[in-house]
């Protein structure tokens, strides 16, 4: 399905949204007026969590590196942004036991320059000392910051961040994490050392089973949690690989059933007391600072790490922690007072479920650098909370707000102004039958007589559904913007993250969709595809 987002932009009303100021440099200031539906809570980069909070960030700060379109503008290059260049291979250099770095190893220390222009929006100059304290102050195991994981749970994982940011406290861990610690070779090994403790299982691991072990049965509805067995590790060991949990893994042979085991398996885990001289986060000089892995990362996957920030401002940060009672707390950016920003644009109104407001920081490097002269011509963003849609049309109309985007509602009205503006995108929208022949019979037997639901168990017929459903007429009647699409692979599938090319815009892909239907005559001038 080809969704087409229809965003109404009243032309004559726009210059409500400018709001033309006199100044010393005669400079026209604008304003770009928009409303939101949710309100976000906190753009501290240690604590995000959704979506609504990262909103704005990238107005307040960049990562080290960040994706711009390509000479063709049909893919992507990954550029250095707050990054002077690309990262340097500089694992020669940290050789020895302390990293388990080898000789001719590469890919596993990269040496990181910034740009020596960037400044908070005081003016402050940020140096390669900002990023390694913001790194020790996202890795601090006292605030269990959300963010810390992501230098260690993803492609790029820092060596010691893990067991920094988790030092001295207990979790519960997968055999087959703890056995990574330990450096078990075998499960033997592992059980001889830690069989008599207490274990614990992921149930939700089992596709929502649990077994009763009074009862010697299965039984359903099982919660995603870690729960207390009564069994020991060795015991329940021994029920996953020979006992009624091997008879439940019908899906993997016996060396799968194994490795399944030791994910499902849970152990209480203490993680030592680990010091910042542990993690591979090393200033180098004032403008460098090196990233020590600890498994070989290059290319794309590198840069790709990196285009997030995890920059805070280390003194105002400090002044913003509490401790209550053993308790962390943090107000970084809560309010405008506790922000600070080094981006094109800087928080100078905060009100909390009502408003705020972006304005122009002329600290930012980009506006001195001569490539981005005219960059950005708004000079304020201001965001007001506005969760009923028809509250944020009639503001539109009383030239309050710039944009709004068209409700199904609005379309008898708006869909065919001179003053809406429609822009493609790709989603999928699906419609799933349940094929399992005990629950469709289940749900047949509730029905009464003549009712048929075993039908859908059978491929073709869901099939034929498939072909013989009014795609156009549905769009219609569900989302008015919205059109069927030919094919089923979004406009972002990459197909080379290293060259930044689309599948979508390649001619394996755009053959297959015209093959598969029959539209392979329709290519050219004047056809539908030209």
């Amino acid at each position: 399905m080809k969704k087409v987002l229809a965003l109404a932009l009243v032309a004559c009303m726009m210059f409500s949204g400018f709001a033309f100021a006199e100044s010393d440099t005669a400079k026209d200031s604008y304003t770009y007026n928009l409303a939101i539906s949710e309100f976000p809570t906190v753009w501290d980069p240690m604590r995000q969590q959704t979506q609504t909070d990262s909103t704005y960030t990238t107005f307040m700060g960049n990562g080290l590196y960040d994706f711009d379109y390509n000479e063709d503008m049909d893919g992507y290059v990954v550029v250095p942004l707050a990054a002077a260049d690309f990262p340097a291979d500089v694992t020669s250099e940290y050789v020895g036991d302390q990293w388990k770095i080898a000789e001719g190893d590469t890919a596993r220390a990269w040496r990181v320059t910034i740009r020596q222009d960037m400044t908070w929006d005081d003016g402050t100059p940020i140096t390669a000392k900002d990023y390694v304290d913001s790194a020790k102050i996202r890795l601090n195991p006292k605030a269990a910051n959300y963010r810390a994981d992501s230098f260690y749970s993803g492609n790029m994982v820092v060596a010691g961040a893990e067991a920094y940011a988790k030092s001295g406290t207990s979790s519960d861990m997968a055999i087959s994490g703890q056995m990574a610690i330990d450096g078990a070779a075998t499960v033997d090994e592992f059980l001889a050392a830690h069989g008599e403790e207490k274990g614990y299982i992921n149930w939700g691991n089992s596709f929502g089973d649990t077994y009763d072990f009074e009862a010697k049965a299965w039984t359903g509805a099982a919660e995603d949690a870690v729960v207390d067995s009564g069994l020991t590790i060795k015991e329940l060991y021994e029920f996953y690989t020979a006992g009624a949990g091997a008879e439940f893994i019908t899906w993997a042979d016996e060396e799968g059933i194994k490795a399944y085991a030791l994910d499902e398996l849970f152990v209480k885990y203490t993680y030592p007391e680990a010091s910042w001289d542990t993690v591979g986060f090393i200033q180098h000089d004032d403008y460098s600072f090196d990233l020590i892995l600890t498994k070989p990362l290059e290319g794309f996957y590198l840069w790709y790490s990196m285009t997030d920030t995890w920059l805070v401002n280390e003194k105002m940060y400090n002044e913003c922690m509490s401790v209550t009672d053993g308790v962390y707390n943090n107000t970084y950016g809560t309010t405008a007072e506790t922000t600070m920003s080094w981006g094109a644009y800087k928080l100078t109104e905060f009100q909390s479920d009502k408003v705020y407001v972006l304005e122009r920081n002329e600290n930012w490097y980009g506006y001195n650098d001569e490539e981005n002269e005219g960059l950005y011509q708004t000079t304020t963003i201001r965001y007001d909370f506005v969760s009923e849609p028809s509250t944020r049309l009639e503001m539109l109309l009383n030239g309050q707000l710039d944009v709004y985007g068209l409700e199904a509602d609005n379309m008898d009205d708006y869909a065919t102004s001179d003053y809406t503006y429609y822009d493609e995108g790709d989603s999928v929208f699906a419609m799933v039958f349940n094929p399992d022949v005990d629950a469709l019979e289940a749900n047949q037997a509730a029905n009464g007589e003549n009712i048929n639901k075993t039908i859908l168990s059978i491929k073709e017929f869901r099939m034929a559904m498939s072909l013989g459903l009014d795609r156009a007429a549905f769009c219609l009647a569900t989302a008015p913007t919205n059109m069927p699409a030919f094919a089923l692979y979004g406009s972002q599938i990459v197909a080379d993250p290293d060259n930044g090319v689309f599948y979508r815009t390649t001619d394996v892909a755009k053959n297959v969709v015209v093959n598969f239907w029959g539209l392979a005559d329709e290519i050219g001038e004047g056809k539908m595809y030209a």
